[in-house]
């Protein structure tokens, strides 16, 4: 590894520290991290500079006096990160700073099926930007969560029932001519696995499975309800997304022809279950079992629940984690467990805004020269 690369490497693994500890030392970042102290000082140096980094008041003195132990964190004013949840007929705003605290939020109705989706966007960011001004903030980057199946490298949406696409969309070429920051753009899924993997913060790498529902008006040709599933993979912290970028895509396993819904029972009675509890429950149950399988089979640590997933909490999580153990097949009881989104009604949001706090500060293995893939300027070349 050449000498930028190194340097880069390493303000990485800082920042990742700064964002794992804030209130640490230098010589706690130095001893955990193995850096000699005047690298570490040139490195510090230089994110103080940027503004990136800044000291805390107070701090611990040596046990027979002396210099004052400096405690450092990230500058939470530095900047701020945007997601957005965009759906059929609302688009949820999210801004996070570089700590990860949601400093504000808008829901923005407008309709964003097919290429009125650019439009969705692009009048999100219009207020985006206007709130950035309001608050004196500098909008670092736009993360965009869609339903459907998307290439997340080429940032294309290559088709989504629920967003009426089936020809490519190529937002990230088109979103970067009317928007200045850099784009993200991945499942609304993903998204949300994302927004766990950071909420994590010091816990070991997890395997996991993120599932939410929300409801969509569709004409069959009668105006229904039907239920719409999103599921993102996550392995040991790491989002799983398959070699075609469709992994997550659900459909029942009882699934029967004809159906517009994912699941087995017809369109009529999935509607129906919009407000009727007891045929609810029931298509829960038929998701859960699905769930179930894929849980065991990959051996998952925990299994988080969103959208009308949470309604009813604690129902919910007791179906889930009843079709785990009896898709168990040994005495002792399977190790998932089963929990609430740890952002509730704003993961997509919260998580597509979480995908550039993970290329800043993600796990050290996955860091390096991750703030240029990103497009951001976190980390400075010369420290």
């Amino acid at each position: 590894m050449n000498s930028l690369l190194t340097a880069q490497y390493n303000t990485s693994r800082v920042l990742r520290q700064l964002w794992l500890e804030p209130g640490v030392s230098r010589a706690e970042i130095a001893d955990r991290l193995g850096l000699n102290r005047s690298t570490l000082t040139h490195i510090i140096k230089s994110l103080g500079q940027q503004g990136l980094v800044r000291e805390l008041d107070g701090g611990a003195t040596g046990p027979l006096g002396g210099r004052r132990n400096v405690r450092l964190s990230l500058n939470p004013d530095f900047g701020c990160f945007a997601g957005l949840d965009v759906r059929e007929d609302v688009t949820r705003i999210v801004g996070l700073n570089v700590t990860g605290d949601v400093i504000f939020r808008k829901d923005i109705k407008v309709r964003a099926t097919g290429r009125k989706l650019y439009g969705a966007v692009e009048k999100a960011y219009r207020w985006l930007r206007s709130e950035t001004e309001r608050q004196d903030l500098s909008l670092l980057g736009v993360g965009l969560g869609v339903a459907g199946v998307v290439d997340h490298e080429a940032r294309v949406l290559v088709q989504s029932n629920p967003l009426e696409v089936m020809e490519p969309l190529h937002l990230g070429e088109e979103l970067s001519q009317h928007i200045s920051e850099p784009v993200l753009v991945d499942n609304d899924a993903n998204c949300c696995c994302w927004g766990e993997i950071m909420a994590r913060r010091k816990s070991e790498p997890s395997s996991f499975l993120f599932v939410f529902g929300t409801w969509r008006k569709v004409r069959t040709p009668a105006p229904l309800h039907l239920t719409s599933i999103g599921m993102g993979i996550a392995i040991e912290d790491s989002v799983h997304r398959g070699r075609h970028c469709s992994a997550g895509e659900f459909r029942s396993i009882k699934w029967k022809p004809g159906r517009h819904s994912q699941f087995s029972f017809s369109d009529e009675e999935i509607s129906a279950a919009y407000s009727d509890r007891r045929s609810f429950l029931k298509i829960v149950r038929e998701l859960a079992r699905n769930t179930a399988l894929l849980v065991n089979v990959l051996d998952l640590d925990d299994l988080y629940l969103a959208g009308f997933l949470e309604d009813g909490e604690a129902d919910m999580r007791s179906i889930f984690q009843d079709e785990i153990q009896k898709n168990w097949h040994y005495p002792n009881q399977a190790a998932c467990a089963v929990r609430s989104a740890s952002h509730g009604e704003l993961s997509v949001a919260h998580g597509a805004a979480s995908m550039f706090l993970a290329r800043a500060f993600g796990r050290s293995q996955d860091l390096v020269l991750a703030g240029d893939q990103a497009g951001i300027n976190l980390m400075s070349p010369s420290a």
